[in-house]
């Protein structure tokens, strides 16, 4: 039955989305955030190529997953915001020590 299909990958997606959401919270290392990230992707296509589900029974299963996805992508803009402040200080340091550093 189509909906037993989806049902499956809404229940893998909720899972790799509170394992992201579990790892963003704590310090992790890119490549476990990679790897997440590429699993959810696969999930998603498999839900593409599963077709429409009109099943309303699964709603509130995909309004929980919806709200697990949004504070990934909220947890991974602030990653993002830090990085590129991190970079930033980085350049800056270089710039100075090439001004100021030893001649």
């Amino acid at each position: 039955m189509p909906s037993d299909i989806h049902e499956t990958l809404f229940l893998r997606l909720n899972d790799i989305t509170t394992q992201m959401m579990t790892a963003l919270s704590g310090e992790i290392d890119d490549g476990a955030v990679a790897s997440m990230m590429a699993v959810h992707q696969e999930i998603m296509n498999q839900l593409a190529g599963a077709g429409d589900c009109h099943d309303p029974s699964l709603l509130p299963l995909l309004q929980k997953i919806k709200s697990g996805v949004d504070t990934v992508v909220q947890e991974l803009e602030l990653k993002k915001e830090h990085y590129i402040e991190k970079i930033q200080v980085s350049k800056n340091k270089r710039k100075l020590a090439t001004a100021y550093g030893p001649r």
